[in-house]
């Protein structure tokens, strides 16, 4: 198949015409979807959300990365996401350094 004018060429795991087919369909949806992230990416405009998704995709298909390290950024992931209201919904563009240090300071009295 070909997305975004890029070749893709993957097997499907399969001699079956009609389990073929309905996995084409699946490679396709997500292919299309890492395409449209990365669009995101380069073109600058996406949320914090956006980017925290990318993130865990990209470790949870990392396979130099152990199972205990993957779980602890999924805890730290939470707790951060329990101290700063909003960030899911925030353009990344709009984080600044500023934002960060309050964040810091006001967590550190109650968070090591």
């Amino acid at each position: 198949m070909k997305i975004k004018g890029k070749l893709i060429r993957r097997s499907l795991k399969t001699n079956q015409i009609t389990v073929a087919k309905l996995r084409l369909v699946d490679l396709e949806k997500i292919e299309r979807q890492k395409a449209q992230s990365v669009n995101a990416i380069f073109n600058g405009k996406m949320t914090f959300g956006e980017a925290l998704s990318v993130f865990q995709k990209r470790m949870q298909e990392n396979s130099a990365v152990k199972p205990k390290t993957k779980e602890y950024y999924k805890f730290r992931v939470i707790a951060l996401l329990k101290s700063w209201p909003g960030l899911v919904g925030k353009d990344v563009s709009r984080i600044s350094n500023t934002e960060c240090l309050e964040w810091g300071v006001k967590n550190a009295r109650t968070n090591s």
